[in-house]
């Protein structure tokens, strides 16, 4: 996958490189914690290797850090929206068990998380920082 793929639903790559990330990341997390067995991978899921998520994840992350100016610093970037995730508005009652529900919670994502804050991705970073070392600064007070 390169860094321009999207599905036609979406408007901006980097809307499905993030939620590319996002399952990735879940799917490497349940194999991690013994949810999904080697066997699981091999039979159900047909993947080459027992690694498939981790090295998906890694060059979705690649892929998504190449969107900054900074990418060494991205990782704020994706910190902050993953922290924007658990707001209410993405709190959706329903199965993801049809394209369309898919396709709903996707466009979602993009509309309400990447496009409020693509534009500005190397300025979150820095007030992101701030913010942390006051919070981290008044832990320690």
């Amino acid at each position: 996958s390169t860094l321009g793929d999207k599905p036609d639903h979406l408007n901006r790559p980097v809307s499905f490189r993030f939620i590319h990330f996002l399952i990735h990341s879940l799917l490497h997390f349940l194999y991690d914690r013994n949810y999904f067995s080697d066997d699981d991978l091999k039979q159900h899921f047909k993947l080459p290797t027992n690694t498939y998520f981790y090295d998906h994840f890694e060059k979705d992350y690649d892929l998504l850090c190449q969107t900054s100016i900074d990418p060494q610093q991205c990782y704020i970037w994706l910190y902050k929206l993953l922290n924007h995730l658990i707001d209410d508005e993405f709190n959706k009652q329903g199965l993801l068990n049809t394209n369309e529900n898919i396709i709903e919670i996707e466009q979602l994502i993009e509309q309400k998380l990447i496009f409020k804050h693509i534009n500005s991705i190397d300025n979150e970073i820095i007030e992101y920082k701030k913010a942390y070392a006051e919070y981290i600064q008044k832990q320690q007070t």
